[in-house]
């Protein structure tokens, strides 16, 4: 008798369930409803069928279900299945599809861990270019992005001052930065404009988050508008902390965030009705927390269950995803930053996401290490070697290297093995050890921590480069002098 015993992965939501988060989601816009500041985004809304009540706005099942429709009908459209993320200055581009995971750094955070004295310190202006610096070289981080905050950088000018260090250093294409200011956001999308010129591809994405529970102030929504017309990929943070800002539970916090995602792209196709197709990613920032000190922890296989639910949710209404899942509430580089992270990325990354992030993040995405950066890139290289699976056919099940070594055992040697070898079949560290005790004993007891320091100071002692040219260098001047003079 056959025994294929559990055939799927018992963490994913099966389609019963998925249904039922939709539709207690449709509930909840249905009959608590969403807060909304900007009086004239909720008349328009109105407009639309939306009943305004005790001051929330109550989006009806019919209504999320028309939106939900036109969004699908400008997915086809506009060719969302084919959305490419392309850097001009480098040439280097990534392309989402099913199936294909990519990584990117976290952000952002105003401590780093030293590397001299492994102690936090203030986050300085070289330290967001070194970031920057790692992040192009490392193979598997394949998307840049603003991790820290340098100190030097005005308040009121903090994100546009981050988005333009990071553009001018960057070879990869760009994760985007977290915007929260509308006056700030204008300049940022003219630095997009400056380096994207002519193209047609977007050159990254920008990330807005509302507030938990179901709260959009107008800032935000100001934000969410003037990104939709400049055509600039949203990723929507919706970032709910399970029992404090959402329900303790899994599924009900997932509901929630759900809820607010289906608000978000209600409010982006009515915000901005000329550029109904402004791609939006599901992006779940979902945390939990530490109860006992009420603040959220990012290390708890809670991470990755949740991560990989919105993954299902995202794919159930045909959005690409990007979610947590290299992160760890470990404060140091250890065997817990280790192991929760790979837990927490592995989760997600077999449910079908599409971008991971937390790469180089500690101490519950509080504290940055460059260190952390380069051991993440090895976690997630071998995530993606799970996620790639192998192949089973007449050539890999071997048939006829069995038969022709079968007799002296000289498989080491057939032409069978090193095409395999060469083509990846099987996975060699580049900076974990595997090899003997002997070898490793030969080699000083070398730390996985001391191994990634001297990877990322060999990096770092190279310098690094500027890919403005002497037109975009000006042009980013002329935008930062007059944010200086209308902003500060």
């Amino acid at each position: 008798m056959k025994n294929y015993g559990n055939t799927g992965c018992s963490h994913l939501l099966s389609e019963s369930e998925l249904n039922q988060i939709h539709k207690l989601s449709l509930k909840i816009l249905a009959e608590i409803g969403i807060e909304i500041e900007d009086q004239e985004l909720v008349d328009k809304l109105k407009a639309r069928g939306c009943v305004e009540k005790g001051g929330r706005l109550l989006l009806p099942r019919s209504f999320i279900g028309d939106i939900l429709k036109e969004q699908d009908k400008s997915h086809q459209k506009n060719n969302y299945a084919g959305l490419k993320f392309k850097n001009p200055l480098s040439g280097h581009e990534k392309t989402f599809k099913r199936g294909q995971l990519w990584s990117q750094p976290f952000g952002t955070v105003a401590k780093t861990l030293d590397l001299k004295t492994n102690q936090p310190r203030t986050v300085k202006e070289n330290d967001l270019i070194d970031f920057i610096h790692l992040q192009n070289k490392l193979d598997n981080i394949d998307f840049t992005g603003p991790s820290v905050i340098p100190d030097e950088y005005p308040a009121k000018l903090r994100e546009l001052k981050m988005t333009e260090t990071a553009l001018r250093y960057s070879s990869k294409t760009f994760s985007g930065i977290a915007a929260s200011r509308s006056q700030e956001i204008d300049y940022i999308i003219e630095l997009y404009k400056i380096v994207q010129d002519s193209q047609t591809e977007p050159i990254g994405g920008i990330g807005i988050s509302p507030e938990s529970p179901l709260s959009y102030p107008k800032e935000i929504t100001d934000i969410i508008g003037k990104v939709a017309m400049a055509e600039i990929p949203i990723k929507a943070l919706v970032a709910p902390i399970a029992g404090l800002t959402a329900p303790l539970t899994i599924a009900g916090s997932l509901a929630q965030m759900n809820a607010s995602m289906l608000a978000f792209t209600a409010i982006t196709s009515i915000i901005s009705p000329e550029t109904p197709g402004a791609a939006l990613f599901f992006c779940s920032r979902l945390s939990f927390p530490n109860m006992r000190k009420a603040y959220s922890i990012w290390g708890l296989p809670e991470i990755g269950l949740g991560s990989a639910g919105a993954v299902q949710l995202a794919k159930y209404y045909g959005f690409f995803s990007t979610v947590y899942g290299v992160s760890s509430t470990s404060c140091n580089i250890d065997i817990q930053a280790g192991y929760e992270k790979a837990i927490n990325a592995l989760l997600p990354a077999l449910a079908g996401a599409n971008i991971l992030s937390g790469a180089g993040s500690l101490a519950s995405n509080t504290l940055a290490s460059k260190g952390q950066l380069v051991i993440d890139n090895e976690i997630i290289t071998l995530v993606k070697r799970i996620v790639s699976r192998y192949d089973v056919n007449k050539d890999t099940l071997g048939f006829e290297v069995i038969e022709r070594s079968i007799e002296d055992g000289s498989f080491i040697a057939d032409k069978h093995t090193v095409q395999h070898l060469r083509d990846g079949e099987i996975y060699h560290s580049k900076l974990g050890f595997d090899s003997f005790w002997y070898e490793w004993q030969e080699d000083g007891f070398p730390e996985i921590a001391a191994k990634a320091e001297n990877i990322t100071q060999e990096i770092l002692s190279k310098k690094a480069e500027q890919f403005l040219t002497y037109e975009q260098d000006r042009a980013f001047n002329q935008v930062i002098s007059a944010a200086e003079r209308n902003l500060i």
